[in-house]
């Protein structure tokens, strides 16, 4: 009897064992179907969204090669190289069954453009510097610094603005954006700062210099007298507005640099 019940146990074990067996390879040939059979393959990729980007850079940085099967990939990964490019701020993966593949890219737009002699870069809307770039053509409002280093700083891995200056610059376009109807020319997209002034920009073929803070009742106060430098132009050619002291206002000539 004793043996008897080590047998019934044994050949219970040994189907228990071959159950398991036959499963695994089920599992297995399952497993080798989806990751080889031509019918899970990615053959189609659509990108949208992109404007800066090309779709060849935005799939070199997916490495998705057409042909592999849609098991062969996670799409989160996809979607983590995909956000360390420069201009992607977010992106969004979809895949749609059995062979299809929609990446969605959100570009970012630049804050503004920070230059000094030599160098320019693209500065996002968290003040971090995300890219270098010559012509610059896709930022509207263009910073002139003596020294980049002087204005930014370091944080983790990334360059970004000081947290101060970064908030005078948004003072100073909220400002800018007040008079843009008033001033609507390109040359009121270019500003400068330095130690010695603080901010100035440009309007037409002169510069208002408004130092460090105030901006909008400075710039208020240029629209007041703006029909004032008008008929000042047509007598004098002056080339600089010093709207930094309280109770006047200094005009400075021409190339001459009488006041």
């Amino acid at each position: 009897m004793i043996f008897s019940g080590w047998k019934r146990f044994i050949v219970v074990l040994a189907g228990v064992f071959f159950f398991l067996f036959v499963n695994a390879l089920i599992c297995v040939f399952i497993y080798n179907q989806l990751l080889h059979s031509p019918f899970w393959a990615i053959r189609n990729i659509y990108i949208n969204g992109n404007k800066v980007l090309s779709d060849k850079q935005i799939l070199d940085a997916a490495q998705i090669p057409k042909g592999t099967v849609i098991w062969a990939f996670k799409l989160a990964d996809i979607q983590e190289r995909l956000e360390k490019l420069a201009w992607v701020e977010r992106a969004r993966i979809r895949w749609n069954f059995p062979d299809s593949l929609y990446i969605e890219i959100f570009e970012k737009i630049p804050f503004i453009v920070v230059c000094s002699e030599d160098e320019c870069y693209y500065v996002d809307k968290y003040g971090v510097l995300f890219e270098r770039c010559g012509s610059c053509g896709y930022s509207r409002f263009k910073l002139i610094v003596e020294n980049i280093k002087s204005v930014t700083e370091n944080a983790a891995s990334v360059v970004i603005l000081r947290s101060g200056f970064k908030d005078d610059i948004v003072k100073l376009l909220k400002a800018v954006a007040e008079i843009d109807g008033i001033y609507a020319t390109k040359s009121t997209r270019k500003i400068e700062y330095n130690r010695k002034e603080g901010f100035s920009i440009h309007i037409d073929s002169f510069r208002v210099i408004l130092g460090e803070n105030d901006f909008d009742l400075k710039l208020r106060l240029l629209t007041k007298i703006s029909e004032i430098l008008e008929k000042l132009k047509k007598i004098v050619d002056f080339d600089t507005i010093d709207l930094r002291y309280r109770h006047y206002v200094l005009v400075k000539q021409g190339f001459s640099g009488k006041e």
